[in-house]
């Protein structure tokens, strides 16, 4: 181990080596000194995206791989197609990891030649095989899956994948996919990322990853026209232990709501359990439902309805998800005014992921906006 000569540097002396480890100053690295390759996220749109033919189309990008003793820079100005066209089988599928990579001859390097590259590997088994055949030093871009009797890679079947990671420059924030990619990645303490499945911020502390934000984190806003319900699918998850939904509408009729829990893109229809109070005036009801088919969320029906409902460990199958709304519900014209009160029980362990809110009774169409947050249990 020796201090190396800078870059830029003398004449002659700063060596390939000397100015990779120089470059890994500039990159975000794991807590080993290890620069993290990847794309630099100058926008989120997928790079690797199909054709009328058996070619894919790559767009533009600059990158950072790790070869032969450090980083190296790489770029694409402009969109291009890969050397030669990929392959439909005869039967089963052919498995392709699409890259990039810089060839280099010259010692350190011990590739055959000094091309540039923008290659794929071929499995005939599975993904994992063809990543198995990268060579040193390649840096992925996606993945695509081509089944048998294709002549397009934007025929149905044909599954492109954007499998890249992110990079960034040293103490910036890196993206991060999903839980997979932040379990695999260890910076130093003080190092921040952002998670794009669940729109996070993450801070490492203490060799570990939290959230940057206390309290509540928006998940999703969105408003809602004429429809006869509202689906909030893949709102639920790990990143959070409980959830928030601030859910505001109105139809031309009166009417109650209900809602069901989803897996999936598919409703629960069975284990529900409910206690509702509501009222109006000075009268108030109590009622009770049992192992229903969904919870009914409000009893004092209305033109319009302001509700707060609070869903406690959704996505923990460990756990029966419960909650509990507070809300009002009025007339076009008021003043009459109603409350409801409702506690909410589902009777099965399971991971749901998101929520289904529609009228109890089928016919009015809702208009309105919802919000969903997530809060923070650090």
């Amino acid at each position: 181990m020796a201090q190396t000569y800078s870059y830029p540097g003398p004449t002659g002396l700063t060596t390939t080596t000397d100015a990779r480890k120089n470059f890994a100053g500039l990159i975000a690295t794991s807590t080993g000194g290890v620069a993290r390759a990847g794309i630099f996220p100058s926008h989120a749109n997928a790079l690797v995206t199909s054709r009328s033919d058996l070619n894919v189309n790559i767009a533009a990008f600059t990158g950072c791989a790790v070869q032969f003793g450090g980083p190296i820079l790489l770029a694409n100005d402009g969109t291009v197609q890969l050397p030669s066209p990929l392959v439909s089988p005869v039967s089963g599928t052919n498995y392709y990891v699409v890259y990039v990579k810089q060839n280099e001859s010259a010692s350190p390097g011990t590739d055959g030649n000094t091309n540039r590259i923008l290659g794929t590997t071929l499995s005939t088994s599975s993904l994992t095989a063809a990543r198995a055949l990268l060579p040193t030093g390649a840096l992925e871009l996606a993945t695509v899956e081509m089944p048998t009797g294709k002549t397009a890679t934007n025929q149905s079947g044909v599954v492109i994948t954007q499998t890249h990671q992110y990079t960034a420059t040293q103490g910036a924030v890196v993206w991060l996919r999903n839980a997979t990619e932040q379990g695999a990645w260890s910076p130093a303490d003080g190092s921040v990322a952002f998670r794009l499945d669940t729109q996070t911020m993450m801070l490492r502390s203490g060799g570990s990853w939290g959230l940057v934000n206390t309290g509540l984190n928006l998940i999703t806003a969105s408003s809602f026209s004429a429809v006869s319900q509202v689906l909030l699918d893949g709102v639920f998850s790990s990143a959070f232990d409980n959830y928030l939904i601030e859910f505001d509408e109105s139809a031309g009729s009166s009417h109650n709501l209900k809602a069901e829990l989803r897996v999936g893109g598919s409703s629960r229809t069975a284990s529900y359990w409910a206690q509702i109070f509501y009222g109006g005036g000075s009268s108030a009801t109590a009622a009770a439902q049992n192992n229903v088919s969904s919870w009914q969320l409000t009893g004092a029906g209305g033109h319009l309805h302001a509700l707060r409902l609070e869903i406690h460990k959704p996505a923990d199958a460990g756990v029966r998800t419960s909650g509990f709304l507070d809300g009002t519900a009025t007339d076009l014209g008021g003043p009459t005014l109603g409350r409801n009160a409702t506690g909410l029980w589902f009777g099965t362990t399971e991971a749901h992921d998101g929520l289904r809110i529609l009228p109890l009774s089928a016919g009015p169409t809702m208009t309105g906006t919802v919000r969903v947050y997530g809060y923070y249990s650090g």
